[in-house]
């Protein structure tokens, strides 16, 4: 499908695009499983039984498996030297979870369950970026990280909601999970058949120019620099923020706006833009100051509150 011999060639079958877009489906389906509980929690919850700090108990464990998994896979990962070794298996768990998710009865099982689909989906991201940085050209490299981040809005926070509604109100919110757990399986059989790492399609010297395996003394390096506690900071904060408002926002608009589900699934689409914008945003900051969107946007962000409000 895509060359992986040339990636200097500027046809768009280049591997780079190629390797661009694996990532990009990737993770905006990563997204969309993961907040498929959110989503689906109007149907779920009464159904189950399930208040609100237990969707919220749901949510808060795949997170911390999320992170913890983050850092452990993505450090294997550098120390094999291989990414695809690390994403195909953790791409085939999160589907198969998914799944499992629509079999759940009881809050320990669903709890369990979105545990462990926390442990397979963490790794996702910083293996994505990595394997995006890697095929980049040094004048794309924003816009190509921009572009895979900004799945989480197209895919995960604007097809997902409307996808899942939709088959919840048709069918079950059972289905809605069997629905959500269907594209990662179709993307385990693509990267199984196009995803190359590095050292297995480029020269020595191209690959001493773009790989750096990390090593134990590197990490005393990184954590002096300053601008990665400074940016680890702002993350947590934004990510606070971000997961605490979505996590609620869908039940909110049902059990208190008394939203109708289908008006629910299509009213956090302005917001959503707003994050789905970040592939654009990725090419600016290679012409820009990061520094001074990043304030900006850390101005407006709280007012996205109000599209909620009654």
């Amino acid at each position: 499908m895509f060359n992986v011999e040339d990636g200097s060639k500027k046809s768009f079958f280049r591997y780079e695009n190629g390797v661009v877009l694996m990532m990009f489906f990737t993770f905006g389906f990563v997204f969309m499983e993961r907040l498929s509980v959110v989503y689906l929690f109007p149907f779920l919850g009464p159904d189950l039984k399930f208040n609100n700090a237990e969707l919220g108990l749901i949510v808060s464990v795949l997170a911390i498996c999320w992170s913890l998994s983050g850092f452990v896979f993505g450090t294997i990962s550098d120390f094999i030297g291989s990414r695809k070794h690390v994403l195909l298996p953790i791409t085939l768990a999160f589907s198969l979870f998914s799944f499992l998710s629509g079999i759940a009865k009881s809050f320990g099982a669903m709890l369990s369950i979105r545990a462990l689909m926390g442990v397979s989906e963490g790794p996702v991201l910083p293996i994505a970026q990595a394997s995006v940085i890697a095929d980049s050209s040094e004048q794309r490299r924003g816009f190509n990280m921009g572009f895979v981040q900004s799945s989480l809005g197209l895919i995960g926070s604007t097809i997902g909601p409307l996808v899942l509604t939709y088959v919840a109100t048709k069918y079950s919110w059972h289905a809605g999970f069997y629905i959500a757990g269907i594209p990662g399986l179709i993307m385990f059989f693509i990267l199984l058949f196009w995803m190359k790492d590095p050292n297995k399609r480029m020269s020595k010297e191209q690959l001493a120019k773009h790989e750096h395996r990390l090593r134990r003394e590197d990490y005393p390096v990184i954590f002096r620099t300053r601008n990665i506690w400074i940016t680890m900071a702002i993350a947590a904060l934004m990510m606070t923020w971000l997961f605490a408002f979505t996590t609620f926002a869908p039940t909110f608009l049902v059990e208190y706006d008394k939203y109708p589900v289908p008006r629910w699934a299509s009213s956090p689409l302005p917001w959503v833009w707003a994050h789905s914008s970040g592939g654009s945003w990725g090419l600016i900051s290679l012409t820009s100051g990061a520094a001074s969107r990043r304030l900006f946007y850390s101005r407006l962000s709280p007012f996205s509150h109000l599209f909620v409000l009654p």
